[in-house]
């Protein structure tokens, strides 16, 4: 089948930067729509072209969350999940009438939906019905079917966290994002760094950081949004509105983490539960996260004594430009291993794209 818009040489490039950051398993986000794919329709349809245009381009293992964009995509959960193990889905909380995309002032177009539909508050509750009824038809896999909530829209998402204590049957979790630990609006000021949701004050970073000590995030993860330049940024090039959102950060997520977290007392361990073993516990990744016997031989070896200054030009990503630019880290990943194969040697990736998707639950 041919490529779907860019996901073929995403596949490749941008896995090359998870070697970089250490990351041996990438779950990609997918959806139907502009921006991603440049279609709508079935994923019955659409999703077996994308397995086929990735296959054999990864350099590291990989799976999909995919965003029920429609009521016929909520009906087929069942299928996603029995057919193609996928167990983890997506909704985003800005689309309706909480602020489109700048570059979209129509949400059926943007959206690629059909005419009559909405994606709003009532699709969202739709859509987390149709999980649990999942979850319901999928006994044995219920832990690892997962909604997982894109925070724009803050009074949801505080409410959310307050179910959380008072409803402890629900399994809720959080996960914060490196680049939202890393940078705020001083260091990575300007629209390279426009996010959603928006990067915050310093005191707000630390803010996030007091949580992470506290035990109270369950994992990191990269976010990573690759925007090339001409993608980035619109026309005029200074207007923010205009600005797509997301950057990449996968190739700085356990070189950050640690140069971060280290500094403020997080030990190694947890950090390895934070970036490997909750994780993959979660979305039914049961062959990664740990190095014992009858996994897969997926780690990473760091230098935690290291000064190195990040520079977009050293990324192996597409992306021509990185909000953290000038960062001083102190650790650097130099070797990553996948499944025993080294495709990181000494900070350089090395060898043939050996990465499998991941149909999960993977493994006994």
């Amino acid at each position: 089948m041919p490529p779907i818009d860019g996901t073929e040489q995403d596949a490749g490039t941008e896995s090359r930067a998870c070697a970089q950051g250490g990351v041996t398993t990438a779950l990609n986000y997918m959806r139907t729509g502009q921006y991603y794919l440049n279609r709508g329709g079935d994923y019955a349809d659409v999703f077996p072209e994308v397995l086929s245009a990735t296959e054999g381009k990864s350099y590291v293992d990989y799976a999909y969350h995919l965003a029920p964009m429609m009521r016929r995509h909520i009906e087929e959960i069942p299928a996603l999940v029995r057919d193609h193990g996928v167990t983890s889905f997506k909704v985003f909380m800005f689309y309706g009438s909480h602020g489109l995309h700048g570059r979209s002032t129509d949400q059926n177009s943007f959206l690629m939906i059909p005419e009559g539909e909405r994606y709003d508050y009532a699709h969202f509750e739709f859509v987390m019905r149709g999980i649990q009824a999942a979850r319901e038809q999928f006994p044995d896999l219920a832990d690892e079917i997962s909604l997982s909530l894109h925070c724009e829209t803050a009074e949801i998402m505080d409410a959310a966290l307050r179910m959380a204590q008072a409803f402890p049957h629900i399994r809720f979790r959080r996960e914060v994002t490196v680049g939202h630990l890393l940078a705020d609006i001083d260091t990575a000021s300007g629209i390279g760094g426009k996010v959603n949701p928006p990067l915050r004050p310093r005191e707000d970073v630390e803010a996030l950081w007091e949580h992470v000590l506290a035990g109270e995030v369950d994992w990191v993860v990269s976010d990573h949004a690759c925007c090339r330049d001409e993608q980035k940024f619109g026309d005029p090039r200074e207007d923010v509105f205009v600005a797509k959102s997301g950057f990449g950060g996968a190739e700085y997520l356990l070189a950050g983490l640690i140069t971060e977290g280290t500094r403020r007392g997080l030990p190694l361990g947890e950090i390895a539960k934070l970036t490997a073993w909750n994780p993959a516990t979660r979305f039914g990744l049961r062959t990664k996260g740990a190095i014992e016997a009858g996994f897969d031989a997926d780690f990473a070896l760091v230098d935690a004594d290291t000064e190195w200054t990040v520079r977009a030009a050293d990324s192996e990503s597409t992306q021509e430009y990185t909000p953290f630019e000038g960062f001083a880290m102190t650790a650097a990943v130099t070797d990553t291993f996948v499944r025993g194969h080294r495709v990181l040697d000494t900070g350089k990736v090395v060898g043939d794209p050996i990465g499998r998707y991941q149909k999960r639950p993977t493994g006994a």
